[in-house]
């Protein structure tokens, strides 16, 4: 009874109605009911002022005109302006009025099988990854196919690259690795990618890597043998050699070219292949005229090397097979410290090497005994990220992460790390080597959120940050209002997988 009680209140709150709290808690008998009833009428206020918030939407009259939209609405989404335009569609920064949340939508004007590009979104609405722009739904509306998704907030690659030139070696891995993990849930969903690249790769907020825009990949008919110079995008730059023979089709060996192009741009700023129009691009590519990352830059890695060489083989039988194998060249360079010092710094750096080696032995003479190799099951949980779009969804996030701290703590044999400490290491370094390290723990337990209609989804992985692995995943699904109750199954999946007994009374 209370559970119905506390559902419908849930639903209540979603649909944007009015929810009188008095009568349901004075319905409820147990402490820990009323509890979750007084959280969920935070989160009643909260959707109250993101509906206020939604009145001061509206296009800002300093909007340039190529950015107002050319329609109010479609569908139940409105339309605030254009952040986006491709060959292939507009997309729109937009108000989703179900959910009341901001949205990216992506509408393919003149689409030649709409409904194609309907159960093209549907399939990638079940690609549920971190580094993955999340999908929220597709729809076809008066003739226009749609795909709405998260809104991203951050710069592309290739605007960070061009604003502050290439990145360092690790952060390029680190990247590198982000989007191979991205490609590799894509390409198991069955599905491809077809447009890699640095303009749709967007570095979020808080550095969040996000591969985006699914399905604009495929080469726009008026520039496949025209001379004319094609914008920046140059989408032909990314492109594996098989994809400029007549009648070619994209294959999951294409998008790991394109990745490995990806990543010979972020760490050098140039391309493999030159060419200012398509038929130039050609040319070069039937010449070969490949230039090597090796060539370009020797001093690199030769892991990041290796990758790109492997990712980038002419023949699609050499290239590596999957996007897996780019993250196993690079797991290990992305979770290491930077090395490279610019040249202009080395001789200060050699001045004061023996000064700081003498205070390296100072402190090695008066150190505590060195820590043990960390246990098997020693274990810190990072914060659940909110990736459902809807900032109000942060509270619950946290309300998880907590509850899984306090519930793992208490299993024998299992070393949790607390809460303040993981604070103290997150603010130092946002990798997980480096957190795992500073916390003296051998596991991270990873987690976010996503929302598909009135539900939420959160995915977990248990990651050994030194091997660069994943040892294991799980996804769970609940509404809002009982996902709290995912921490019991989350922690009972850990336990067994860490071979230890959870408390036996754990809800």
């Amino acid at each position: 009874m209370a559970d119905d009680a506390l559902v419908s209140a849930a639903g209540r709150i979603a649909d944007g109605e009015e929810v009188d709290w008095a009568s349901i808690t004075s319905s409820l008998q147990l402490q820990a009911d009323r509890e979750v009833a007084d959280e969920l009428a935070i989160l009643a206020q909260i959707a109250a002022g993101h509906r206020q918030l939604h009145e001061l939407l509206p296009i800002d009259p300093a909007t340039p005109p190529n950015l107002v939209p050319d329609r109010a609405r479609w569908g139940h989404l409105d339309l605030l302006n254009i952040v986006g335009r491709g060959s292939y569609g507009i997309v729109y920064r937009a108000w989703d009025t179900r959910l009341e949340r901001l949205v990216a939508l992506k509408l393919f004007h003149g689409a030649e099988n709409p409904d194609a590009v309907m159960e093209e979104g549907r399939m990638l609405a079940r690609v549920r990854h971190e580094n993955v722009v999340a999908i929220y739904g597709a729809d076809v509306i008066d003739g226009v196919a749609g795909i709405w998704m998260e809104l991203v907030h951050g710069p592309t690659l290739d605007s960070v690259v061009n604003t502050n030139g290439p990145l360092s070696a690790r952060e390029t891995a680190a990247v590198g690795v982000d989007i191979a993990k991205a490609l590799t849930a894509v390409h198991a969903a069955g599905l491809l990618h077809c447009d890699v690249k640095a303009q749709n790769v967007v570095r979020e907020t808080g550095g969040r890597v996000v591969l985006m825009d699914f399905g604009a990949g495929r080469l726009a008919p008026e520039m496949r043998d025209q001379d004319q110079t094609f914008d920046v995008a140059g989408t032909p730059r990314y492109m594996a050699p098989e994809l400029f023979a007549p009648g070619a089709s994209a294959t999951r060996a294409s998008d790991v070219y394109s990745l490995g192009v990806l990543v010979y741009f972020l760490v050098s700023g140039r391309y493999p292949l030159e060419g200012r129009t398509f038929s130039e691009l050609r040319r070069a590519q039937e010449a070969w005229a490949f230039r090597s990352l090796r060539d370009v830059n020797p001093s690199l890695p030769p892991a990041l090397l290796d990758a790109v060489a492997g990712a980038t083989e002419r023949d699609p039988a050499k290239r590596f097979d999957s996007a897996a194998k780019v993250h196993e060249k690079l797991a290990r360079l992305a979770n290491e410290p930077d090395v490279a010092t610019p040249r202009s710094f080395r001789w200060r750096f050699a001045v004061s090497i023996l000064s700081m080696l003498a205070l390296a032995v100072a402190v090695w003479l008066t150190r505590p005994e060195a820590p043990a190799t960390p246990a098997p099951n020693s274990l810190a949980v990072l914060p659940v990220r909110n990736l459902t779009g809807d900032p109000s969804m942060q509270l619950l996030a946290d309300a998880v992460t907590a509850a899984l701290v306090e519930h793992l703590a208490r299993i024998p044999g299992l070393d949790v790390a607390p809460a303040d400490r993981m604070a103290a290491a997150l603010a130092s370094s946002e990798f997980e080597r480096d957190i795992a390290t500073r916390l003296g723990v051998r596991l991270l337990l990873v987690g976010s959120m996503v929302q598909s209609d009135s539900r939420i989804r959160i995915n977990v992985m248990l990651n050994d940050p030194r091997s660069g692995r994943t040892i294991a995943a799980t996804e769970i699904e609940r509404t809002p209002a009982t996902m709290l109750s995912a921490r019991s199954e989350i922690v009972k999946w850990v336990a067994v997988r860490l071979g230890v007994t959870p408390p036996p009374d754990l809800e």
